[in-house]
């Protein structure tokens, strides 16, 4: 498997049920069936012939999954988006950024699965071609080629008014650079150059909610991926998104959600019955050795398998949710016996 790209297929049962935040880049085909998909809050109906692109640090969640739902998915690193942005003028990836979806119909679909995504799936394994990253390159940019041509066509009949979409675009970027330090509309509205009540007018026509709640739900979401995904503290939590103190960022939270961030850290890490754990990747650092090109660990990672292991917890090493699994005791040994 490379480990800069990847191709295969999602079905309903690999979908998370939870909000997380992408560490590769991802193009999704539809190939039948339906899903909504939530990126940086932004909502996608998925369906056969929709095709979008996911940049790595979004977060993205999927909901109400039809029981047919097939995706073809061509994974990322980073570093090989910019391998294939390279050449790319830089308004064609600005406009992919905050433009990222397409939907193909009857001949265009059938060109875009029979031509393009075939001859990416061939050349994304074949391994024996000495030039088989460069091909890949190429077929990706073909790809995004066809897909921003679509896209542009798609915003310029359903978005007459490109004023009041651009400011849109650029007022979610804003957000999603500066949240941590900024939660007001006044200040997002200072650094546009309009009004605060232009600004939250703008919002609701073009998202649906006004400007202080698509900041703040923004917020919480991120909150709901820390909490998940981290072993930090509320306290640290509360300096990492800059409030006063934990109590406030308690107060806050409860006020969004219902509830306090310790009851959803308390959900996430003891109160959710658990019985199989799949490790993806688990960073190189001091005092860790690598056990597969993805995984590093130490003695205190190796104790706590070995604890949950005791505890009748399943353990299985899972790059991607829809990837074959190998069981741990396969990668390293009677470490575990």
């Amino acid at each position: 498997m490379s480990e800069e790209y990847l191709f295969h297929t999602r079905k309903k049962p690999d979908l998370f049920s939870y909000p997380y935040r992408m560490e590769r880049g991802e193009l999704l085909f539809c190939l039948q069936g339906g899903v909504q998909l939530y990126i940086n809050q932004q909502k996608y109906a998925l369906a056969a012939g929709s095709v979008i692109l996911v940049f790595p640090e979004q977060i993205t969640f999927y909901k109400d999954a039809t029981d047919d739902l097939e995706l073809a998915v061509f994974a990322f690193s980073a570093q090989f988006r910019h391998e294939i942005f390279y050449s790319l003028p830089s308004d064609k990836v600005s406009f992919m950024r905050e433009h990222n979806y397409s939907s193909f119909r009857d001949e265009e679909w059938d060109g875009i699965c029979n031509h393009y995504l075939k001859l990416l799936q061939q050349k994304s394994v074949d391994s024996d071609n000495i030039y088989q990253r460069e091909l890949v390159i190429y077929c990706c940019r073909m790809l995004f080629y066809e897909i921003c041509n679509q896209s542009e066509r798609l915003y310029r009949q359903t978005k007459p008014n490109h004023l009041r979409w651009r400011l849109k675009d650029r007022f979610i970027a804003l957000v999603i650079e500066s949240f941590r330090e900024q939660r007001s509309v006044d200040y997002y509205a200072d650094k546009l150059c309009v009004t605060t009540r232009h600004l939250s007018k703008t919002i609701q026509q073009t998202v649906g909610c006004t400007a202080k709640e698509w900041i703040d739900d923004y917020v919480i979401l991120e909150l709901k991926v820390t909490l998940h995904s981290t072993a930090l503290s509320i306290q640290e939590i509360a300096n990492q998104f800059n409030f006063p103190d934990q109590s406030y960022l308690g107060r806050y939270f409860k006020h969004h959600t219902g509830m306090s961030p310790t009851d959803a850290l308390a959900l996430v890490k003891g109160g959710v019955p658990i019985t199989k754990i799949s490790i993806g990747h688990m960073q190189a650092g001091e005092g860790k050795h690598p056990i597969t090109p993805a995984v590093a660990v130490d003695d205190t990672d190796i104790a706590a398998f070995k604890e949950l292991q005791e505890l009748g917890i399943e353990l299985e090493i899972r790059y991607l949710p829809s990837s074959n699994p190998d069981p741990i005791q396969l990668v390293i040994g009677d470490v575990l016996k």
